[in-house]
C-alpha cells in the first residue's frame, strides 16, 4: 500500500516583517515599505507513527534546497508556525 507520510511546501508571499504599532497598517503592504514578496515553508506534516525518525527534517531540508532554486530566490525562506504548534 502506497501512502503519503509527510508533506511540506514552499510558497511566495506578500508578508511584511516589522513590528507591528498602533501606527502601522499591515494589510497587504498598505503603509508598508518592508512588505515584498518573501519565500514562506509552511504545512510541515509528518504521519504520527513516522514522527521522531528525521522525516520532518528531511522535508524542511530539501524545501530550503528547492528554493535557492525559485526565481525570486534571494536567500531569505522565512517558516510560518502556528502558536499552539507542538
Amino acid at each position: 500500500e502506497r501512502r503519503i507520510i509527510g508533506c511540506c511546501e514552499v510558497v511566495e508571499d506578500e508578508i511584511d516583517l516589522s513590528p507591528l504599532t498602533d501606527a502601522t497598517i499591515n494589510i497587504r503592504g498598505v503603509g508598508n515599505r518592508s512588505t515584498r514578496p518573501r519565500l514562506i515553508i509552511e504545512n510541515l506534516c509528518v504521519a504520527k507513527e513516522f514522527r521522531r525518525a528525521g522525516l520532518g527534517s528531511y522535508l524542511l531540508h530539501e524545501c530550503e534546497r528547492a528554493s535557492l532554486k525559485w526565481p525570486l530566490g534571494n536567500g531569505e525562506v522565512y517558516v510560518q508556525v502556528d502558536d499552539d504548534n507542538p
